[in-house]
């Protein structure tokens, strides 16, 4: 300062108490790119890849989608339909996770998205759908709710959804009690965003995370994650009677 020398400043702070950790910085996250160029430790696989598709919709990056930045995902699908960011390849008939990008979910505690009615009925957000390389599905609660499911309302505003990955479902909500996401996502293959909607227009973008906090438990915040476990199996029963009325597998 004033022409004097002054100390570096490090661009990096690090504490070894702490494991490190890689955060989410894929571009499917940005809703930008139509395909995106993916280096992969199989070589001769290193290619342009779609960034997105789509289970009975059609999906395509469009400036008229957009949130944030330039462009946003714009969905057209009816009934029940998915998007899904490619997680992984199939080559020659073998599934090959994309290895250039963080597939340990671990880390963090939420992840959230914007969604964008543009049709005339509301539509569900039947859930985020999470697969792992053991073949198990997993579905994380609305934040603030006990549920997986969303409304988007036909107003033609944006609404955040955010998804808790420190509570989390397998088979739809269908078995419980919730599972730890630090236990459950480990090794993430694959995930899909599933609505149900008719005649449904909707834009999708700014995909976020948001990294879980390293701090232990006390004991009142443990003894009472044991008594909500207790509980779980009875509130699991009614929500299995509920769901196998209205069937929302994706």
């Amino acid at each position: 300062e004033n022409g004097e020398k002054t100390l570096p400043v490090s661009p990096f702070m690090l504490d070894r108490t702490s494991p490190r950790v890689s955060y989410q910085n894929n571009a499917w996250t940005e809703c930008e790119e139509a395909e995106i160029w993916h280096s992969l430790s199989h070589t001769s696989y290193n290619a342009f890849y779609d960034a997105w598709t789509a289970k009975n919709a059609t999906a395509e990056i469009s400036p008229d989608a957009a949130f944030t930045g330039a462009c946003g995902l714009k969905i057209q699908g009816n009934g029940r339909f998915s998007v899904s960011p490619l997680t992984a390849i199939r080559p020659e008939k073998k599934n090959v996770v994309l290895s250039d990008q963080n597939n340990d979910w671990t880390c963090y505690a939420a992840v959230s998205v914007m969604l964008r009615n543009d049709g005339e009925q509301d539509i569900t957000l039947r859930g985020l759908q999470i697969r792992d390389a053991w073949v198990f599905t997993r579905y994380p609660v609305v934040a603030g709710t006990d549920d997986t499911t969303a409304r988007i309302p036909a107003d033609g505003q944006w609404h955040r959804v955010v998804f808790d990955l420190g509570r989390v479902y397998a088979a739809d909500a269908l078995l419980g009690p919730p599972l730890d996401g630090a236990n459950a996502l480990r090794d993430v293959t694959g995930v899909s965003f599933c609505f149900e909607g008719n005649g449904t227009a909707l834009s999708m973008d700014d995909i976020r995370f948001t990294p879980r906090e390293n701090k232990g438990s006390s004991l009142p915040e443990r003894f009472m994650k044991i008594l909500l476990w207790l509980l779980d199996p009875l509130k699991t029963f009614f929500r299995i009677i509920g769901r196998l009325q209205n069937n929302t597998v994706c």
